[in-house]
């Protein structure tokens, strides 16, 4: 099944769209939140526990945010919502 999926996946058109054509930082908006932008944006919250994620995005765009994230706050990511 997992095979089926995957060729269904490359053969589809339009897989070029769920690429992000954007690689911009995370944009501070306070002392202790980020927001990560995109089709979805992501938020970071820092707190002194670690990093809290509101809205992961679409799930191609999670490593565009993830990068970003990480870029500012390594983590841990204790929680996301």
């Amino acid at each position: 099944m997992t095979d089926d999926v995957d060729r269904l996946i490359d053969e589809r058109p339009g897989k070029e769209l769920l690429t992000p054509a954007y690689d911009d930082p995370a944009h501070r908006l306070t002392d202790f939140l980020y927001r990560s932008g995109g089709t979805t944006a992501a938020y970071m919250v820092v707190t002194e526990a670690g990093r809290v994620i509101v809205n992961t995005g679409m799930g191609y765009e999670a490593p565009h945010h993830k990068r970003v994230f990480d870029a500012v706050c390594p983590g841990p990511t204790p929680y996301i919502v």
